[in-house]
């Protein structure tokens, strides 16, 4: 692979022009969530070849990541490109389980941040909204990526109201002391 680029959503190169915006906005994500949340342990659903696994296990060096993905095999290599970046940061646990599935290992009010970023469909994200934020302490935060989507968009103001912001990669927060719409759990 040329050194300019990076394999990005569904095994397409992305040239390293684009790259720069991603984690910029991620890091600023990152920046907002540590000047503002104790975070002490996070969820990130849907974490691909695991770029934005290792930014939050670098800006949380004393939390534990759960990275939770199903890394299919149709994907060729990104579960060991996924293996390979995260393998010497001992603050990451990886899941190879389905979001649903994955969410029933933890216990309701026992996790601060919960980041969505699976599957982008309205249902899906609606999915994982109603399945991880029972996991989500009082005071803790839900978060994901790509709100320009408008399955992701639509989720998560018909689910949770507005995010409190949405940073340049589009990644979206939302404090749960400041969830405007409860979701319905039927």
């Amino acid at each position: 692979m040329p050194k300019n680029q990076r394999i990005g959503y569904r095994g397409q190169l992305i040239p390293k022009r684009y790259r720069i915006p991603l984690l910029k906005g991620l890091n600023e994500c990152c920046e907002y969530l540590s000047g503002n949340f104790n975070i002490k342990s996070m969820v990130e659903v849907g974490c691909y070849t695991g770029e934005s696994t290792v930014v939050f296990a670098n800006c949380f060096k004393e939390a534990t990541i759960y990275a939770v993905d199903i890394w299919r095999k149709k994907l060729s290599n990104v579960e060991e490109l996924f293996d390979a970046r995260v393998r010497w940061h001992t603050n990451i646990e990886k899941i190879k389980q389905p979001s649903v599935m994955a969410s029933k290992r933890f216990e309701d009010s026992s996790l601060d941040f919960v980041y969505i970023d699976g599957n982008h469909s309205y249902s899906s994200v609606r999915q994982d909204i109603l399945k991880w934020l029972p996991k989500i302490k009082k005071d803790g935060v839900i978060g994901g990526h790509d709100f320009h989507y408008e399955g992701v968009a639509g989720a998560v103001q018909a689910n949770l109201g507005p995010p409190v912001q949405v940073f340049q990669d589009t990644s979206w927060v939302i404090p749960c002391a400041k969830i405007l719409k409860p979701p319905r759990f039927y």
